[in-house]
C-alpha cells in the first residue's frame, strides 16, 4: 500500500505545469496593496466614454490604467510594462485600447485584457487590478 500512495504521489508532482500564472520572470515589479475608489462623476473619469482609456496615479502606485470597456465595465491594470524593473521608461502611455512602454523595446499591450500585443519575447502580462462599480463609485482593488 506504501509503494501505491508512494508512486502515486511521484506521479502527481511529475504531472504539475511550470508553465503557470505565477511566472518568476514575471516578478519584477514590487506586488503594491490597491484599494482605491474614485467618483466616476467627478474629473478625472467624467470624460472616460466608452472604448476609452486614462491613467490616473492613486497614492502610493505607480499609476492605474482604467478602461471604460462599455455597458459600465471597467478594467484597471498597473501603468508600468511588468516585463522591466520600475524605471520611468517603464510607464505605459495610453492610445486606446493599446498601451505602450517608452523603454527601447517599445512592448504593446491591449489595455481591454492586459495582453502583450505582437511583441516576441514579451513573457509578462499587465498586473491586473479587480474593479466594482457601485452606484458612481468605481473601486479599485486587488
Amino acid at each position: 500500500m506504501k509503494l501505491f500512495f508512494s508512486i502515486f504521489f511521484l506521479f502527481f508532482l511529475m504531472s504539475c505545469d511550470r508553465n503557470s500564472v505565477d511566472d518568476r520572470n514575471c516578478r519584477l515589479l514590487i506586488n503594491i496593496g490597491m484599494n482605491h475608489t474614485e467618483n466616476l462623476t467627478l474629473s478625472p473619469l467624467n470624460g472616460l466614454s466608452n472604448g476609452s482609456s486614462i491613467i490616473i496615479y492613486p497614492p502610493n502606485s505607480r499609476g492605474v490604467i482604467i478602461s471604460n470597456t462599455g455597458f459600465g465595465r471597467y478594467v484597471a491594470f498597473d501603468a508600468a510594462d511588468p516585463n522591466h524593473a520600475f524605471e520611468a521608461c517603464s510607464e505605459l502611455t495610453v492610445s486606446y485600447p493599446i498601451g505602450t512602454c517608452q523603454c527601447e523595446d517599445g512592448n504593446k499591450f491591449n489595455l481591454l485584457d492586459g495582453s502583450p500585443v505582437g511583441s516576441e519575447g514579451v513573457l509578462c502580462p499587465l498586473i491586473n487590478y479587480r474593479t466594482q462599480v457601485t452606484g458612481n463609485t468605481l473601486s479599485i482593488f486587488n
